[in-house]
């Protein structure tokens, strides 16, 4: 049962960071697109991102609660989720922290779009997620011995 949880959460992974982006990117038209930077590089980024949540996801998975590792694991794949939330927000730069500035209509108007409200409220939840992980690894290697 482990492994089959395993297979789909990372094919559900590599299906959102993959498969759709790249489908996705082939129906936008190139202006849309022109907005986020090169197409390569968000697609490169994106995959990178989508094949890394799939295989700590899985690992995560497989791994006993009481496993230094899967601690590793829940702490990393929490913490791609966290960059991947700020890059969305940040429209392309997760290094923004949700305040983003694009150029519209040629460059005769510029759109500020500041959600800094909602990557602090994430980083706080980053801040829970570990505390609630490293607790559970602890309960897991207290229940062992």
């Amino acid at each position: 049962m482990k492994i089959l949880k395993a297979l789909f959460g990372a094919l559900l992974y590599l299906a959102t960071f993959v498969v759709i982006p790249k489908m996705a990117v082939e129906k936008m038209p190139a202006e849309m697109m022109a907005q986020f930077g090169s197409q390569e590089t968000l697609l490169s980024t994106l995959t990178t991102i989508g094949v890394l949540l799939a295989g700590l996801y899985a690992f995560k998975t497989l791994t006993p609660k009481s496993n230094p590792a899967n601690l590793l694991s829940r702490t990393l794949l929490d913490f791609l989720e966290l960059y991947v939330f700020l890059f969305f927000i940040g429209l392309g730069d997760a290094t923004n922290l949700g305040l983003a500035e694009k150029q519209v209509m040629s460059a005769k108007a510029t759109v500020l779009f500041n959600f800094r409200i909602f990557a602090q409220l994430m980083l706080i939840a980053f801040a829970i997620k570990m505390i609630a992980s490293i607790m559970e690894f602890k309960e897991a290697r207290d229940m062992k011995k």
